[in-house]
This record gives structure tokens, sequence and C-alpha cells, in this order.
């Protein structure tokens, strides 16, 4: 109910970040949710299909984290058990905004790890780490190397709009920035080349959650 009212506000015009209806809730999920709502009206595709394809699309986000930080094979057994977990096929069937939390948190750890560990790095660490053949996937582009700016900006997005959709996503950045602490502590070349980039991202993602 609360939902409804709130993406019923976005369509009559009333537009904020945030929603002091029901405790407060953040916005994003509502202004996306007004779409469906102005197409569908209040039935229950107007009111659900949103969290639907949100729910979906966890599904390939999980694969894509599992498959460049292991292998494929732990991608898709990853994302096979999230597609069968209770509470990820909850929040897909009812009209809540928790459900858009996992798509923003997943895109911006995969895009931060993209950043934080360059793509010339992996197999560097992943030796350090074993004696045997890494598990963490070098991938890299044609000429052996990625574009760091696009992915800092894509994980800057992912990280910034994500604190527009539910109060859990203060915890992402504290999960990025414990990260960095454990590069400082046993990685430090990694973190001294890429510490630029990740501090842009900090920056682009603080800048993007301050009119909350």
């Amino acid at each position: 109910i609360n939902s409804l009212v709130i993406s019923q506000k976005v369509i009559d015009g009333n537009w904020a970040v945030y929603y002091p209806d029901a405790s407060g809730h953040e916005a994003l999920y509502h202004i996306l949710n007004a779409f469906f709502l102005y197409i569908y009206g209040p039935s229950a595709a107007g009111i659900r299909l949103l969290s639907v394809f949100l729910g979906t699309l966890t599904i390939p986000l999980t694969y894509a984290i599992g498959r460049r930080l292991f292998n494929p094979t732990v991608g898709l057994i990853a994302a096979a058990a999230l597609s069968v977990s209770f509470w990820s096929l909850m929040y897909s069937r009812i009209g809540l905004r928790h459900i858009s939390l996992p798509v923003f948190s997943l895109g911006a750890f995969y895009f931060f790890w993209r950043v934080a560990i360059s793509s010339n790095q992996l197999s560097v660490i992943s030796n350090q780490l074993s004696p045997k053949p890494p598990l963490i996937t070098d991938y890299r582009t044609r000429s052996g190397r990625e574009t760091t700016l696009p992915i800092t900006v894509y994980c800057s997005l992912f990280t910034g709009l994500g604190f527009y959709t539910y109060f859990a996503s203060r915890g992402v950045p504290l999960v990025m920035i414990a990260f960095c602490g454990y590069l400082a502590l046993f990685f430090w070349p990694t973190l001294q080349r890429n510490w630029h980039w990740l501090g842009l991202t900090f920056g682009l993602s603080l800048l993007l959650s301050l009119p909350l």
C-alpha cells in the first residue's frame, strides 16, 4: 500500500529524493515503479512487475560476479542458487523497494572489483594467494588492459544511486573500504597503483548521494 501511494505521488508530480511516508522511503524504486503504475494502473502488473524485473536482474549479476572473482562454474552455481532462494523469490513477487538494493549492490561490487583489481593484476594476486592455478579469471581487453575511467563511472553510479533504494545500502561503501584495508595490508602495490581510481569512485559516489 505504501509503495502504491508513493508511486502515485510521483505520477501526480510530487517528486522527491526521500518520502517521509511510513517511517521514510528512498525514492528510486517508487520513481521507477510509477512508470508501471501509470501504464498498467493499480493492478498486479502495475504494482509487482518492477519487482519481478529487478529480482530477475539479480541472477545474471550474481553470475557475472561469480565468474569474474572465480570461474564460470562458481558463477553458474551462485546464480542457480539465487534463482530458487526463498527470500529472492519472495521479494521478487511483492511491491517493496527492498528488491532494488541487491541490483545496485551487485553492480557496485562488480565494477568496484574491476576498479580495485585491474585485469593484469589478477593472476599476480591469485598466485600469491595460492601456488595452484588461479581460480580468479583473468579478463582482459584485446590490448591486455581495461579502460578504468568508464568502469569507475559505472561503479560510482551503482554505488551512489544505491543510496536511493533502501537504507541498508549504507553498508556497501563500508564493505568497499574494508576491502581497501585488506589490500593495504596484504597487497599494497595493487592499492598503490589504483588508489586514485578508488578515490574517484568514492568521491563520485558521495557526490551522487548528497541530495539525500
